[in-house]
């Protein structure tokens, strides 16, 4: 007698598999999950408590139900030992929350799985000082929502963006929303105009990254003006500098923009920042 719910799974042009349960997963379904990536320098988590209340926020919005002890108890006691394999480790930890179980856009309850994974970088991505080139990706905006802040809600555009730019042979491409810039597929994105630092506001749909929040306030300390602000095509392109921040990466000049070249290195407020950056995470 055959089954009566049959799936099957296959990789590029092999055989059709049956898929493990761990496979069948509504993140997988239906991308109900979020993520959090954290960097790991000289073996210790940054900004452990930004990316917690952050994702935190999240699994409370969605629904999530991780349990009475919650997520820091859930950190420090399941995810952190998985370090301890990887003394002075430099690399990046994923952590990924999904909702079990089954049902269609319905779930039928709201119990969550976890992913972890642990990434070991060849070098510290803090003393690397590259710069990118960008441009525009114009096909589907960002839209400011409460998912704005949540990582995973919006992967799809973002992995449009990054795409599109690897076939225009750029390093990654600037999204907009609201009419107005947004971010890169990976990163938020800052202008240099006259000592003023200016950065997107949330309205543009950027995700306000953690990285992002370091920099405004060590902006601060390097006698900046900041801004957040609805940024214009015309903003970027008088801009007298571009840079770009992520937590992996710290921060990353942007030497060009659709053919408008930038200044990059030592002297710039990037190279400023990214060393005043380096110094503030040794401690950590």
């Amino acid at each position: 007698m055959p089954e009566d719910h049959l799936i099957f799974y296959r990789e590029d042009w092999g055989d059709w598999e049956r898929p493990s349960r761990e496979m069948l997963n509504r993140g997988f379904y239906y991308h109900d999950s979020l993520f959090e990536t954290l960097r790991i320098r000289h073996g210790r988590p940054l900004f452990v408590e930004e990316h917690l209340t952050r994702m935190e926020n999240g699994i409370q919005f969605l629904g999530l139900d991780i349990g009475q002890k919650g997520l820091r108890h859930f950190f420090s006691e399941e995810v952190m030992p998985l370090l301890d394999d990887f003394e002075g480790l430099e690399g990046r930890l994923r952590m990924q929350a999904f909702r079990m179980g089954e049902g269609g856009y319905a779930p039928f309850g709201n119990a969550a799985g976890w992913l972890v994974e642990v990434v070991r970088l060849d070098r510290d991505p803090y003393l690397v000082h590259d710069s990118l080139r960008l441009c525009n990706y114009l096909e589907v905006p960002l839209f400011a929502s409460p998912l704005s802040a949540i990582k995973g809600a919006q992967a799809q555009t973002y992995v449009l963006a990054a795409k599109f730019a690897s076939e225009m042979n750029f390093d990654d491409a600037i999204l907009y929303g609201n009419d107005a810039v947004a971010e890169i597929s990976n990163a938020n994105i800052f202008l240099v105009r006259e000592d003023k630092l200016v950065t997107p506001d949330p309205g543009s749909g950027c995700l306000p990254g953690i990285c992002r929040g370091v920099i405004l306030d060590l902006a601060a300390g390097e006698g900046l003006e900041v801004e957040e602000t609805q940024v214009s095509w015309e903003d970027l392109r008088d801009a007298d500098e571009v840079f770009v921040t992520n937590v992996i990466r710290g921060v990353r000049a942007v030497g060009e923009v659709e053919g408008m070249l930038f200044p990059v290195g030592e002297g710039t407020v990037g190279w400023r920042l990214q060393r005043a950056l380096e110094r503030a995470t040794r401690a950590f």
